[in-house]
């Protein structure tokens, strides 16, 4: 039977899928499959482009690069709601244009990326600080039912807490028992007599390590904000402040981890509170013209204050000029194209002017000594 491989599927028996159960079509209905997303070569995929989507290319061999290196679906279908309408390409659009586009949007997602897991680890040493401190160090006494709240918001519980904590850091051998298989949880099973919870919390997933602490009873969930926060406001707004902080900055990391759209995502479900926000950046310029922190910029607010050392800070600055003035390019030609990228990108993105007054106001503010003499 002379069928192209790629486009159509001679079958004898149901594909395995459906043998399983998971579609129950007549076996007629898929004796020759007609695929709407058929195999095609780097050069068919490059004449699609061209033809269908009315790309701009002009260097085929760069084009061949760039879509082996990064792949049609991230150069395309990634961006088509920026640079697209009714599936054709705006006029002008590049494909070295939208090949330097992804590559700064992954320097970006990079950037937001390393402060958010700076900021876990922060926030699960801060926590395990606490525990050992109110609780103690032995896992029956810091995760001891009667140090929590049962719920919270009765969204949270902590049996189901703690069992995924649990999970994530042990599992069940043939006998029964709990052994620990993740590190550094099993050095410290195997070869002293307790896990401290500044161990055990590496294994524990951010989400888990927020969950605890939304479930800590009013001291010890005080004691962590105030470590956590070093700004002067009542410890109730503290408490409010980084709760949204850490859900969000925990949200937009998982974006970047799993490959999602980035530019264009915003998360109402978790929104710092603005008026708080204000509080502990009193600069107008920073929030002006927002009534909701749920996007990029707002996660980018809540890493910034959540750094809460000055030190950090002139990191957290110094890494974003670093994206910022990322072209190395020596023609004039390619300067040009990043220039326009780095404009648009900060446009479609929502950062605009308030992301130049946020990082003004921390240049501004880092101390011109050491605030630990």
């Amino acid at each position: 039977m002379d069928i192209d491989r790629h486009r159509t599927r001679p079958v004898e028996k149901a594909p395995l899928l459906m043998q399983r159960g998971f579609f129950s079509l007549p076996k007629e209905a898929y004796m020759a499959i007609q695929y709407d997303k058929p195999f095609k070569t780097f050069q068919e995929q490059i004449d699609q482009l061209k033809t269908v989507h009315k790309l701009q290319i002009n260097n085929d061999k760069f084009a061949e690069y760039a879509l082996s290196t990064f792949s049609y679906y991230d150069l395309v279908n990634g961006y088509k709601e920026l640079f697209m309408v009714n599936d054709v390409f705006n006029a002008g659009t590049t494909i070295e244009y939208l090949t330097y586009f992804h590559l700064y949007d992954k320097d970006f997602q990079n950037f937001v990326f390393q402060y958010s897991t700076m900021i876990e680890n922060t926030f699960k040493n801060k926590l395990a600080y606490v525990l050992a401190e109110s609780f103690g160090v032995d896992i029956a006494d810091y995760l001891d039912n009667r140090n929590y709240k049962s719920s919270y918001k009765n969204k949270i519980y902590l049996y189901n807490v703690k069992t995924d904590i649990l999970n994530h850091s042990t599992k069940t051998d043939k006998s029964g028992n709990r052994i620990y298989t993740q590190q550094p949880s099993k050095h410290y099973a195997d070869n002293h007599n307790h896990i401290p919870p500044w161990i055990l919390l590496k294994n524990v997933t951010f989400a888990d390590a927020i969950s605890l602490y939304k479930l800590l009873k009013s001291p010890e969930k005080q004691k962590v904000s105030h470590l956590m926060l070093s700004a002067n406001i009542p410890v109730n707004e503290k408490i409010q402040f980084l709760t949204a902080s850490l859900d969000l900055i925990r949200h937009w990391r998982n974006v970047v981890a799993h490959n999602l759209k980035f530019t264009t995502y915003a998360c109402p479900k978790y929104n710092l509170p603005v008026n708080i926000a204000k509080k502990i950046i009193p600069e107008p310029s920073v929030f002006q013209g927002r009534k909701q922190l749920c996007d990029l910029y707002g996660c980018l607010v809540a890493i910034y204050i959540m750094l809460d050392n000055p030190f950090l800070a002139l990191k957290f600055l110094n890494s974003f000029f670093r994206v910022y003035n990322n072209s190395k390019a020596s023609d004039d030609t390619t300067k040009q194209l990043y220039a326009q990228i780095r404009q648009d990108y900060f446009n479609i993105t929502g950062l605009g002017t308030n992301l130049t007054a946020l990082i003004q106001y921390a240049c501004d503010n880092i101390p011109k000594e050491s605030p630990f003499i």
